[in-house]
């Protein structure tokens, strides 16, 4: 990477994923990939990748072998597709990860595992909050953004599992919906600014905030 930035030339990975020889079984088909599949996109963003291919199929070769894949974004199925968690991550990214990046000071004195990311593009700023905490004593992050103006609306879109499980394999949504064969009709959800502009929201542990705001 930094030979090629150094030269001026863009670049992209390839075949990406969070294990190898088609994944680990009841981990990279939980919730945890969708997690560590939305901040893996943000962080390469972040750092100039201008694209990630991820690896996935039904059957992908594990050394001589054709094994199931259970890092795949989905599985073919009778009805068409059955989208796994780490596609619920690229579909996050797709609504929060447009524009140029945009310097972004994180204060988290409680030490929450979190990880936040701003984009903007036009007059809309997205700013993407990882809550990553899980597991007995997880803790809700109490979020503020201070934006640089007084956004003219402002709303949010929740990842999530059942029970904020990490380990959870189906029930997963993105905006109250899931991804279905017949496409996904998630919802933002109007957010509210104080006088000076801030927004106030509590995203839950093992989960992700995708916060949408319009500023002049």
């Amino acid at each position: 990477m930094p030979a090629a930035l150094s030269n001026g030339l863009r670049f992209r990975l390839e075949e990406a994923n969070n294990f190898y020889n088609g994944g680990a079984k009841d981990i990279s088909n939980t919730f945890a990939s969708a997690l560590w599949g939305l901040d893996f996109l943000d962080w390469w963003a972040a750092h100039g990748a201008s694209g990630v291919n991820f690896h996935t199929g039904d059957k992908v070769a594990a050394g001589r072998a054709n094994r199931s894949c259970w890092y795949a974004t989905f599985w073919s199925s009778a009805r068409g597709y059955d989208v796994h968690p780490i596609g619920y991550a690229i579909k996050a990214f797709n609504l929060g990860g447009h524009g140029r990046v945009e310097p972004l000071t994180i204060s988290n004195p409680d030490g929450v595992n979190l990880t936040a990311y701003a984009r903007r593009e036009g007059e809309n700023l997205f700013v993407t909050i990882l809550n990553k905490d899980h597991g007995a004593g997880a803790r809700t992050a109490k979020v503020t953004i201070v934006p640089p103006g007084i956004p003219a609306g402002a709303s949010v879109i929740f990842l999530s599992a059942p029970d904020n499980h990490a380990a959870a394999k189906t029930g997963v949504t993105l905006g109250g919906a899931s991804i279905t064969d017949h496409g996904w009709e998630g919802q933002w959800t109007p957010l509210a600014a104080d006088r000076t502009g801030q927004c106030a929201l509590d995203v839950p542990a093992t989960s992700a905030a995708i916060v949408k705001l319009s500023l002049p």
